[in-house]
């Protein structure tokens, strides 16, 4: 598989300069660049906020960004599938608040508690890609694809709402800046939805209408940006401004604590009790890298690098590898591990 990956590199370096500035598809490279990082910048700074509220701001959006850019250049490079998008999902989130609230009954503390069982996660996951466990992805069904991709379709549209819902109930927020979540949330969705659907119809030339259609969600983003930002130097920050991120100035933890995290401040018998929790979360784990693997390696995507000279399941098991030395690194360095 790694073979078969670096042979491909030099052929990729070749035709890169022809692929973006020669040849007629560069705007959709650089629409899918956009996109790309929208969909992965997005989650990681919507969940890290999340994250630390159900962390107890142990961990948060510095922690999340870091570790979702660290380990997704990483899985790039190495991976046998370098589209898979390496980031939280919801059940994941779960979890972990389901963690911190057991550290906190237990008089735990929750990052250590965190970090073992990480490493607990590392050492499943690879035992299970030498062990060749991937291999049991080709009795699923796509059947089993479609639930999982609505699965966390759903997830994803359920936070959305649960945030702008909230800023209509949270005391700490006034009506207007409900009403101006509202109007940011409601133009991005609409601004992408209108613009994707934009080429389909007889509006403008065909030129204009890809080009629209092609940045859509990254107007619709920049649109509702604006529009916040005038919203705020209209009518004053302490009326119409939207609610920020807690962002450190500097490259540091969201609470100010060090980066590794101290190992040894967990009792022996906690150390050992990590693994319970951590066979819970390398099911997730698992489930959520092959599924994801398999819809992204879907026929009808065209994949064609590759699938010719090698079974892309064989690149399943060093995907997991990759995987399970990522989740150990970052649960040493105290980020985002799973």
């Amino acid at each position: 598989i790694y073979y078969l990956k670096f042979s491909l590199y030099s052929h990729n370096c070749t035709v890169s300069f022809y692929t973006y500035y020669l040849d007629k598809n560069k705007k959709q490279c650089l629409a899918a660049t956009l996109f790309l990082f929208f969909a992965c910048l997005a989650p990681a700074v919507g969940f890290g906020a999340l994250f630390s509220v159900a962390t107890n701001h142990a961990i948060g959006t510095m922690e999340m960004v870091s570790s979702t850019a660290a380990c997704g250049m990483i899985y790039s490079l190495t991976s046998a599938q370098p589209l898979t998008i390496i980031g939280s999902t919801g059940p994941v989130l779960a979890f972990v608040a389901c963690l911190a609230q057991l550290s906190s009954a237990m008089s735990l503390p929750f990052l250590p508690v965190y970090a073992w069982t990480g490493l607990w996660v590392s050492a499943i996951l690879f035992i299970s890609s030498i062990t060749s466990a991937s291999s049991l992805v080709k009795y699923l069904t796509r059947f089993t694809d479609e639930i999982f991709s609505v699965l966390i379709s759903t997830i994803f549209v359920v936070e959305a709402l649960s945030d702008v819902g909230r800023t209509f109930t949270s005391p700490a927020s006034t009506f207007t800046k409900a009403l101006l979540t509202l109007l940011c949330a409601s133009t991005t969705f609409g601004t992408a939805t209108f613009l994707k659907g934009l080429r389909n119809t007889t509006y403008f030339t065909k030129t204009v209408r890809d080009t629209l259609s092609n940045f859509a969600p990254t107007i619709g983003v920049v649109t509702a940006s604006l529009i916040a930002r005038w919203a705020k130097l209209t009518h004053g920050a302490g009326v119409a401004s939207l609610p920020s991120l807690a962002i450190p100035s500097t490259f540091a933890t969201t609470s100010g604590r060090p980066w590794l995290v101290p190992l040894m401040d967990l009792p022996v018998w906690a150390r050992w009790g990590t693994f319970l929790p951590a066979i819970m979360a390398t099911v997730l784990l698992f489930l959520d890298q092959n599924i994801t693997v398999r819809v992204v390696n879907n026929p009808r995507y065209k994949m064609e690098k590759g699938r010719r000279k090698g079974n892309f399941i064989d690149g399943m098991h060093a995907d997991m590898l990759i995987i399970s030395i990522l989740t150990a690194l970052t649960s040493v360095v105290e980020c985002y591990c799973f």
